[in-house]
């Protein structure tokens, strides 16, 4: 009773962290806003004049950081606390997903997944991945000759077929590809479900059989869940069958078998498999997901901002020159481009509220009490729109990150590292992600205009109201735009560099 007492007592001298009054019993869950929560979570922010705001869901804390001080104060500087993840009712259960080790909550099993993940994508490694990523860039340039209008559609498929080469070795075919297929309807399906749903605030509902009536959409549940696992199975059992038969190309997932075979002796088989297939499924889903959100936004901005891509096209042209396209060895003599790529990740960062964090254990940051078990969330968005870090932040402007002569980047602003999260949950896959954006990036602007669409009357059409859409990887809404080649000779070398690729 004593210790109670003090504890008790301690505790009264500390604050929740500010946020939304709430209501009775559900607290703040009719306060989430429907659309852009960052832009919400910012405002309440700055209205609190706290960057550590907090809200009651249903007698959940979450907390949200919406600076670059406190999150790296508390996801990184105490990282041992905050280093979990919550637990997640539809995404990771109802629909699945479990088998990401990003998602996991199990550390011991984070670990050892992040352990072996790691030296696959060291930045010193990423020569390994120089073919795929130009095969990528280079597929995509021919497609986006062949049909412009389905610019979304060979995005998605480019990089699916990238990341499926170096997560199990497989070739995809050039259209109707069945591992590719299983991904995008899989993903397509979590997006859907990444908002707060009834299975989030009240989990046992997952259990509840889908064929009760009144329960339709846990058909729907069930068969996404299905095509979820299928993304985690297929591909796998393909490599063991190629293994077995010795026409396995060397990849994650048979590098994987290989030195598991060596090093986890003591591992059981079915633990084996799971981690295996947890690592290379993460590739093959987190890599996909993110780099399509990145690339469908250069195209958004490349239609809002005309000037920015006449003057990359200068440079471009400066540099390169017309006889040949873009590679990764141009990067330093390119830094414009450089500065297009940190810039589209800063403006629209494609996880605006990062991946949340759980507190192990009560913490009192700056006065505020948070509780063991509260999730926590680092505003990216908010962190990358800092107007103390970026001026005019809400601009799409690549040049803040150079020099004033233009010639290089500028060390002294602030990179927007913190669009690949905070602390052990860092990205372990930025290296190749910000590598094949660089490139596709480079390759598109050095072979076509990007313009906004006009109809026959010659009026612009109109973009969408919300530019970008909810859910845990945020996309760009559809929206019309005009793709063109550059010139007659940008034909001939997207023809001949396709010539070479297809050979």
């Amino acid at each position: 009773m004593v210790l109670l007492a003090l504890y008790y007592r301690q505790r009264k001298t500390y604050t929740y962290p500010p946020g939304p009054k709430g209501l009775p019993v559900i607290g703040n869950v009719l306060d989430m806003p429907r659309t852009n929560p960052w832009i919400a979570f910012r405002d309440w922010s700055r209205k609190m004049d706290s960057p550590v705001i907090g809200l009651n869901m249903m007698g959940m804390t979450m907390v949200v950081l919406n600076d670059l001080n406190s999150s790296v104060d508390l996801l990184e500087k105490r990282g041992s606390v905050y280093s979990n993840r919550p637990r997640f009712p539809m995404m990771a259960e109802a629909c699945g997903l479990g088998w990401a080790f990003p998602l996991t909550n199990n550390m011991e099993d984070w670990k050892i997944c992040r352990r072996y993940f790691d030296p696959f994508f060291r930045k010193a490694g990423m020569m390994r991945y120089r073919e795929s990523q130009l095969s990528m860039a280079r597929s995509l340039l021919t497609r986006l000759l062949d049909s412009p209008e389905r610019f979304v559609h060979h995005i998605h498929y480019v990089t699916g077929s990238m990341i499926i080469d170096i997560a199990y070795g497989i070739h995809a075919q050039p259209e109707g590809d069945e591992f590719i297929g299983i991904a995008d309807r899989a993903l397509r399906g979590i997006e859907k479900c990444t908002n707060m749903s009834i299975i989030d605030i009240l989990p046992w509902v997952q259990h509840i059989p889908s064929w009760i009536p009144g329960m339709w959409w846990k058909m729907k549940v069930d068969t996404l869940k299905s095509q979820v696992l299928q993304m985690s199975d297929v591909p796998y059992e393909w490599v063991k069958e190629q293994l077995s038969r010795g026409l396995a190309k060397p990849c994650v997932a048979t590098d994987l078998i290989s030195r598991f075979d060596d090093e986890m002796i003591d591992t059981s088989c079915e633990h084996r498999e799971y981690i295996i297939k947890s690592i290379s499924g993460t590739v093959y889903a987190a890599g996909s997901d993110t780099s399509v959100s990145a690339l469908n936004t250069l195209f958004l901005v490349m239609a809002l901002f005309p000037d920015v891509q006449r003057r990359a096209h200068e440079e471009i042209d400066r540099v390169v020159g017309s006889n040949r396209v873009p590679e990764l060895f141009d990067q330093d003599n390119l830094p414009y481009i450089t500065a297009i790529v940190k810039e589209i990740l800063r403006w629209a960062p494609p996880l605006p509220l990062g991946m949340p964090h759980c507190a192990t254990s009560a913490e009192i940051y700056n006065g505020y009490y948070i509780p063991k078990g509260a999730t926590v969330l680092a505003n990216s968005w908010a962190i990358l729109r800092d107007p103390a870090a970026y001026f005019n932040p809400d601009d799409f402007n690549p040049s803040r990150f150079l020099t004033p002569d233009g010639t290089k980047i500028d060390p002294n602003v602030r990179d927007p590292e913190a669009v690949f999260g905070f602390g052990r949950r860092l990205c372990p896959g930025r290296f190749l992600s910000l590598e094949s954006l660089w490139i596709t990036t480079a390759c598109v602007l050095a072979m076509f205009n990007i313009k906004r669409k006009v109809d026959d009357d010659g009026v612009l059409l109109p973009m969408p109201e919300e530019l970008f859409t909810l859910g845990i990887v945020s996309h760009p809404a559809p929206f019309p735009c005009s793709i063109t080649p550059r010139s007659e000779a940008s034909v001939k070398l997207i023809r001949a560099v396709g010539v070479t690729q297809d050979a």
